[in-house]
């Protein structure tokens, strides 16, 4: 699951990018589709990382 990662843990770069996506959503920007596609795009490294 998505919200299981610690956003702590990740780098600055991920983090940032999340935050971008969380403003493009909250403006309307993107669809609320747009953002979990993105955001698992963005997560996918280490949720595979966390599961081994």
């Amino acid at each position: 699951m998505v919200d299981a990662i610690d956003i702590s843990s990740l780098p600055s770069d991920v983090r940032e990018r999340l935050a971008q996506l969380d403003l493009e959503l909250s403006e309307g920007d993107i669809t609320q589709k747009g953002y979990d596609k993105k955001k698992q795009l963005l997560l996918g490294p280490y949720l595979r990382i966390k599961r081994d």
